[in-house]
């Protein structure tokens, strides 16, 4: 690690715990069952998602429309793999436009039940502010550097001790990472304003993991 200044202060830069954390859909269980009916239609011309390469959302022809595939089966309030984006629930997304409206772009779906009845209200998300804010030098991070397009990609598999640069994240409470995509941190505050409106909460996440990013994957819950 090198000695950064911060906003003009001397003190080196570090992996600070309760800063910032990673916010992703919770992983495992028996899967949200539920499908994109229209994606055919959705995908712009030679794409292979949805989404674009540079996020956000392409003009769409027609509403998306999502089927249950199997009774009992559904989405938890965040979810993923829905042609490159989060799937949440109208409760989760009021709390994501109370906190950052500028970060997120959404598009609401058709969500059909199984026996063809509407579903809950359901929105494909996007975060959609996208920040160069991780300080490399500061950071324990592995670093892949061949064949990116971005020039470099944060591996995070096996765990990460983040650094952020002040004066890049500004006054943001929500971004993505240009080199990792999958890659999206919040500060605390924010973090804060999920866990009180019950997401995150450990035992009952409601689909929301979130994970310190100054000690990721390194045996440390976020408290």
């Amino acid at each position: 690690m090198s000695d950064c200044s911060v906003d003009g202060d001397s003190t080196p830069n570090l992996p600070r715990k309760g800063e910032f954390f990673v916010i992703s859909p919770e992983a495992g269980g028996p899967g949200h069952g539920v499908v994109i009916e229209n994606a055919d239609r959705l995908r712009p011309a030679n794409q292979g998602l949805i989404r674009p390469s540079q996020g956000g959302f392409p003009d769409l022809p027609e509403i998306p429309v999502l089927r249950q595939t199997r009774p009992g089966l559904g989405p938890s309030d965040l979810d993923s793999s829905f042609e490159g984006y989060w799937l949440v629930s109208r409760e989760l997304k009021a709390v994501f436009e109370m906190m950052d409206a500028d970060g997120f772009a959404f598009v609401r779906c058709d969500y059909r039940l199984h026996d063809d009845s509407a579903g809950p209200e359901l929105y494909l998300c996007d975060v959609v502010r996208v920040l160069d804010a991780i300080d490399d030098q500061a950071s324990e991070v592995e670093i892949l550097t061949e064949g990116f397009p971005s020039g470099k990609y944060y591996e995070i598999g096996m765990g990460a001790r983040l650094a952020f640069r002040r004066d890049v994240t500004g006054s943001a409470r929500v971004f993505r990472s240009p080199h990792n995509t999958s890659l999206v941190v919040c500060d605390r505050k924010f973090r804060d304003c999920l866990v009180q409106n019950g997401f995150g909460v450990d035992g009952c996440s409601r689909g929301v993991y979130l994970e310190d990013a100054a000690e990721y994957f390194m045996g440390t819950i976020a408290t």
